[in-house]
């Protein structure tokens, strides 16, 4: 394939690029380590100063540039939410000295807090944390949110939202910021490194999408390579802090390609043109650089038509044209794709590959593939409660009426199934439509990555990935209503340590997913090394030809129930991230857990209230695991939990569990679950940003719709 002159799938000097598709059910048997791919192993650790020319680095990283900016102009919630009396911590930037203070602040909470901005001790140039909550400050003292301080004559500080100054990075945000892609990137773009807040967006649009954009830390902050989330951790800045290691990771990382994904061969000539986002170079220059000149827009078909006449497998060949011609995507109305050859061509590949296989794994190839999902206009389509519109019905359509069942029933013999009248009897109705509309919200494009031409805003060979808080998660009737989707499942809930049961899968991932946030003040779920846990063995796989070093098979899937080892996986209910040290080679490497497919009912009778530390709240099943504990004096159950320090409710980072097995661990202290009138800290649960429960009862209520088939809706 010509490229500018360039080969596909090398990088600079070079250099084999490495796949970094993520692990899914089409590429997981495919994926390998590979010690060619750099890795977090292939960094020591180092001081990283979140700064400009920081900022700027992750965003002139030519290989895979990131958006990521400090954040201003957040404006305050309520002002139980927000008082500097009401969180535990508060954050104030420092203004300019001289400064006049805010009129209308009472005398005690004012003492205090000068007397905290006074003494505090954290060096931030731009902004600093503290502690003012207690008797003293009174959190219904409206002038004190938002208000200006002077300490002494050289000290001024202003009460800001507790995420001001913030960096984030908003790589993410630029795919899901419904307002378009340039919002987010033009800052960057222009040099900068500071994404204000519209002053038109209120506080719920940041808190509503606070988590899609992860901070490593405050603008002026110090932090250490290590940690930083994985996908911060990149060469590029690894240079710039001179912590790149000279050698590679004795396993290497993670390589997936999407369905037979291999690099280009320069060796081969230049058949056949394309752009790449990176090339400086005219569409006319490549088109008339190629062995054979042709136009770029043209290029699929021109692959296509090449293999069809000239390919040894002719049946083969015919079938595939055959269901291209069946499942179809139009470039008429894909005009705008039409220079992302490899698209098409891998949505080609979806009936070359399974022409004599199953008819369901051709439309689940299609169903993910991302020029279907904009064809039929269900990629970006999002649930009711996140769109506040119904979901999008085209593709819920035209898979019943053109790619399956059609628009009547039919018997096993080809002939019409017919009423007592005669008349043809539908094989779906509006209803089902409606239906299955809301199993198709969630879909977005995968992340861009190195390895294929086209990276600008997503990865168009690699299948359509789900975002849960986009997807319809109430119940979806099954065809004819006919009972319910995910009938013959079983209820996640009945299946008791589900990590260790058949069908739970483990993705390597080298480090840990879930991120290093304060991973000091707790140890991550870890079975213990030396042959007890099975668990480990498993996710180990020692290799006797190393000396009984651990080999880190890419991807896991138990076979049989494994016995449980150890406080850690015996009292555990869930886990997400699971560590092993490998003691020969002296490393540790993360696996990602995947459960097997299960069922969570949407309705529940006994309800108790989850509440995050940024004041956010929701109506949890009680018996379902979903939060972490708060323990809290038996006689202040109201107040702050009883101890800030890292308790025995946890035994391990983000730990997960029911809402009796939360009271349970509290009990055990002499201690109670916490009210929902606080809003807790990290060092108060098992993760930063975790939901845990209260004691406060809650319910669902629904809305019945008379003559809708049984549909209800949640109501806030």
């Amino acid at each position: 394939v010509g490229v500018g002159g360039a080969a596909g799938g090398a990088g600079a000097g070079g250099a084999a690029q490495c796949p970094l598709a993520a692990p899914s059910y089409q590429n997981r048997e495919q994926c390998v380590l590979r010690k060619a791919c750099f890795n977090a192993a292939a960094f020591d650790d180092a001081p990283v100063a979140l700064d400009e020319p920081t900022l700027r680095s992750w965003y002139a990283d030519a290989e895979q540039p990131r958006y990521v900016y400090y954040v201003t102009g957040l404006p305050f919630g309520p002002l139980g939410k927000h008082s500097p009396c009401a969180t535990r911590t508060s954050r104030w930037r420092r203004d300019s000295a001289p400064c006049t203070t805010t009129s209308g602040i009472d005398a005690a909470t004012l003492a205090r807090i000068v007397d905290k901005l006074n003494t505090t001790t954290d060096d931030n140039a731009y902004v600093v944390d503290v502690q003012v909550t207690g008797d003293e400050c009174d959190e219904t003292n409206a002038a004190a949110m938002g208000a200006t301080v002077a300490v002494g004559n050289d000290k001024c500080f202003t009460h800001v939202h507790p995420h001001e100054f913030s960096v984030r990075d908003a790589t993410r945000w630029v795919r899901d910021h419904p307002g378009g892609e340039d919002k987010i990137m033009q800052w960057a773009e222009a040099g900068g490194v500071e994404l204000k807040f519209p002053a038109s967006h209120n506080e719920p649009r940041w808190e509503d999408n606070d988590s899609r954009l992860p901070t490593p830390g405050r603008y002026g902050d110090t932090v250490t390579f290590n940690s930083l989330r994985v996908e911060l951790q990149t060469v590029h800045l690894a240079e710039r802090v001179g912590n790149l290691r000279a050698e590679a990771a004795v396993d290497g990382a993670l390589a997936c390609g999407s369905y037979g994904e291999v690099a280009n061969d320069p060796m081969l000539g230049e058949q056949y043109a394309t752009t790449h986002e990176d090339d400086d170079v005219s569409g006319t220059l490549i088109q008339d650089s190629m062995d054979h000149p042709h136009r770029y827009r043209e290029t699929f078909r021109y692959v296509i038509d090449n293999v069809h006449l000239t390919a040894d497998d002719q049946l083969r060949q015919r079938v595939a044209w055959t269901l291209a011609n069946w499942l179809v995507i139009s470039t008429n109305d894909l005009s705008d794709h039409t220079t992302r050859p490899e698209a098409f061509l891998s949505y080609h590949d979806i009936f070359v590959r399974h022409a004599f296989g199953n008819y369901i794994d051709i439309l689940r190839d299609v169903s993910y593939h991302p020029l279907m999902g904009y064809y039929l206009t269900y990629r970006g389509s999002r649930s009711y409660a996140e769109a506040g519109s119904f979901a999008d019905e085209n593709y819920a359509r035209e898979i019943m009426q053109l790619f399956s069942v059609g628009l009547v029933q039919l018997r096993d013999d080809g002939t019409v199934v017919r009423d007592a009248s005669g008349d043809a009897v539908a094989t779906y109705d509006n209803e089902d439509i409606v239906d299955y509309a809301r199993a198709w919200t969630g879909f977005r494009l995968a992340s861009a990555r190195k390895n294929t031409f086209d990276r600008s805003g997503g990865a168009y060979v690699d299948r359509l990935v789900l975002l849960g808080e986009r997807r319809d998660r109430l119940p979806k009737a099954r065809l004819g209503r006919r009972g319910y989707l995910g009938d013959t499942y079983p209820l996640c809930d009945d299946v008791p340590r589900p990590f260790l049961q058949p069908g739970a899968r483990y993705d390597y991932t080298v480090t840990n997913v879930q991120g290093p946030l304060l991973s000091d003040l707790r140890p991550w779920f870890a079975p213990a090394p030396g042959g007890a846990s099975a668990l480990y063995n498993v996710l180990c796989a020692p290799s006797a030809a190393r000396g009984g070093a651990c080999t880190f098979p890419p991807s896991v899937t138990l076979t049989s129930a494994l016995p449980c080892h150890g406080v850690q996986e015996c009292s555990a209910q869930n886990v997400l991230s699971v560590e092993i040290y490998d003691q020969v080679a002296n490393i540790t490497r993360y696996y990602h857990y995947k459960p097997a497919p299960c069922v969570r009912l949407a309705l529940f009778d006994e309800g108790r209230r989850l509440h995050r530390s940024s004041g956010t709240w929701q109506c949890g099943d009680a018996a379902t695991v979903r939060g972490g504990p708060a323990c809290c004096a038996l006689d202040n159950l109201d107040g702050s939990p009883a101890d800030d320090a890292p308790g025995p409710e946890c035994t391990f980072m983000a730990e997960e569990m029911t809402y009796a097995e939360a009271a349970r661990r509290c009990a055990a202290q002499g201690l109670g679950v916490c009210t929902d009138t606080f809003f807790p800290d990290f060092v108060e649960s098992c993760h930063e940003a975790q939901y845990v429960w209260t004691n406060f009862a809650c319910r669902l209520q629904l809305q019945v719709y008379p003559g809708a088939g049984g549909r209800v809706a949640v109501i806030d």
